[in-house]
C-alpha cells in the first residue's frame, strides 16, 4: 500500500525555501511559491493517515509543479484580478489543470479530493454552482456531483456546453502541462463569469471560505523585484566597430579554402589513386561561406586577448560578434568584430565590458538572424538584469538554440 506521505514543496517548485504548517483538514491547503526574501508558504493537512488530507497536499504540489513547468504564468493571479475576474473563477477554472496534471503523473489520491464538507445548502448561486461544476472535472465523484448542482442551479443546454468544454480545455492543457496564457485565461473566464456572475468581485460565500481548496493567499508585490524564478534581460546595443585588418593567407590575399576537385591544379595527388580514392587530386580555390560565432566574454568564460584574436584569425570569412554586460549590470553590448575577411583590433572592443552576462536572450537572438552555420561560444550561463539567472531566461535561451539550430561550444579551444 503506498504510503500516505509526500515530497516536500521545495522539490516541485524547484527553489525554496518553504514554511510548512499544518492545518485542520476542514480548512483545506494553500501555497504560495517563494518571493524575493520571502520564503514559500504550504498549508495543508499533515496527518499521514487520510487519504483526503494527502489528495490535499498533492493537490498543493500540483500548484507549484506546474507553475515550476512555466504552463501557469507566475502573474497570472495578479492580472486576472486587474481584469475584474472574481477571485474563485481563477482559482476554480486553475484547479482542473491542476489537477489533470497530477492525476497524468500517476498521483491517483487527487481523484480522491471533497469540493465541500458536509450537505449542500438548498439554496446556491448559480455562480457558486458554475464554479463547483467546472471544477468537478476528473474526479472520482464528478457525475453525483454534477446532478447535485444541476438540480439546483437549473442550468440550461448552453450553459451545460459552455461548462463541459472549457471543462475538457483546462483538463487537456493540465494533463499536458501546456501553457494557459494570461490573455487566454482572462477570454475564458469573462465568458464564464458574464454567463454566470457574479457580478462583483467582493462576493462571497460561506462555501468559500471553507473550501477544501481555498485560494492561494495573495502577497504585496515589489514592483522593482521580478517574481521569485524570473528576471529579464537588460537592454543591448548593437554596435560595428571600423574593420580596420585584413585576415590574408601566404600570398597577401583575402582566406579562401583549397576544395579538392576535377579540375584545377594538381595539389592532391593521393586522390588520383584510382579505384581507391574518389579522383579528386585537383584544386580549386573557393570562397568560405563561414556561417556565424558569437562569443561569451563575461567574466565566467577567463578568455584573453590572445584566445580571441586567434579565433578572429582562424575564422577569415566568418561573421564573428562578442558579447558581455556593461559596468553596472543593467545592460550590455554586442560587438561585430570580424567580417568578411576584415576584423578589428580585439583589446579595443572589449575595453569596456563587464564582468556579467546580462544580455545573453538579445545576442542569440542577433545570432538566430545570421547565416548557418551558428556558434555560440559560452558556458551555458545566461543571466539578465544584475546579472541574475531565471528559469524563464533560461527557458527563452533553450527556445532559441533550439528552433535557431545553433551549436554551442563550451571553450575556445574546442571552436
Amino acid at each position: 500500500m503506498r504510503p500516505l506521505v509526500s515530497p516536500l514543496p521545495a522539490v516541485a517548485a524547484g527553489q525554496g525555501p518553504f514554511r510548512v504548517k499544518g492545518v485542520p483538514r476542514d480548512s483545506g491547503g494553500s501555497c504560495a511559491p517563494p518571493s524575493g526574501s520571502e520564503p514559500g508558504v504550504f498549508n495543508v493537512p499533515l496527518e499521514t493517515g487520510s487519504i483526503q488530507a494527502l489528495a490535499i497536499r498533492m493537490h498543493e504540489l500540483g500548484h507549484l509543479a506546474l507553475g515550476r513547468a512555466g504552463a501557469i504564468p507566475a502573474d497570472a493571479l495578479e492580472k486576472l484580478h486587474k481584469a475584474k475576474i472574481h477571485f474563485a473563477w481563477v482559482q476554480f477554472a486553475l484547479d482542473v489543470p491542476v489537477n489533470a496534471f497530477m492525476l497524468s503523473r500517476g498521483n491517483a489520491e487527487i481523484a480522491e479530493l471533497e469540493l465541500w464538507n458536509g450537505a449542500l445548502p438548498a439554496e446556491l448561486p448559480r455562480w457558486l454552482a458554475a464554479m463547483e461544476f467546472l471544477r468537478c472535472q476528473g474526479l472520482n465523484a464528478e457525475m453525483t456531483l454534477r446532478m447535485s448542482l444541476q438540480a439546483r442551479a437549473q442550468f440550461t443546454p448552453a450553459e451545460l456546453k459552455l461548462l463541459f468544454s472549457t471543462a475538457r480545455l483546462l483538463e487537456a492543457r493540465g494533463a499536458q502541462a501546456a501553457l494557459l496564457s494570461v490573455k487566454e485565461l482572462r477570454r475564458i473566464l469573462r465568458k464564464l463569469q458574464k454567463t454566470f456572475g457574479p457580478e462583483s468581485g467582493d462576493t462571497t460565500h460561506a462555501l468559500l471560505e471553507s473550501s477544501a481548496l481555498a485560494p492561494e493567499p495573495r502577497r504585496e508585490r515589489r514592483p522593482a523585484s521580478p517574481p521569485a524564478g524570473r528576471n529579464e534581460w537588460g537592454p543591448m546595443v548593437i554596435s560595428e566597430p571600423p574593420l580596420t585588418c585584413r585576415g590574408t593567407d601566404r600570398s597577401g590575399r583575402a582566406a579562401r579554402k583549397l576544395i579538392p576537385s576535377y579540375c584545377g591544379a594538381f595539389r592532391f595527388p593521393h586522390r588520383a589513386l584510382l579505384p581507391a580514392a574518389d579522383g579528386r587530386a585537383f584544386g580549386l580555390k573557393r570562397r568560405i561561406h563561414g556561417g556565424a560565432i558569437l562569443i561569451d566574454c563575461s567574466g565566467s568564460m577567463h578568455l584573453t586577448t590572445e584566445e580571441l584574436s586567434a579565433l578572429v584569425s582562424r575564422s577569415p570569412a566568418a561573421t564573428v560578434a562578442i558579447y558581455a554586460g556593461l559596468p553596472g549590470e543593467e545592460s550590455g553590448a554586442l560587438r561585430i568584430v570580424a567580417k568578411n575577411g576584415r576584423f578589428t583590433p580585439i583589446e579595443e572592443a572589449i575595453s569596456s565590458f563587464g564582468k556579467g552576462n546580462v544580455v545573453d536572450g538579445h545576442a542569440l537572438r542577433w545570432l538566430s538572424r545570421q547565416p548557418s552555420p551558428r556558434i555560440w561560444v559560452s558556458d551555458g550561463i545566461v543571466t539578465g538584469r544584475d546579472d541574475k539567472t531565471g528559469a524563464n531566461l533560461n527557458r527563452e535561451r533553450d527556445c532559441i538554440v533550439r528552433d535557431a539550430r545553433i551549436q554551442r561550444i563550451e571553450s575556445i579551444e574546442k571552436c
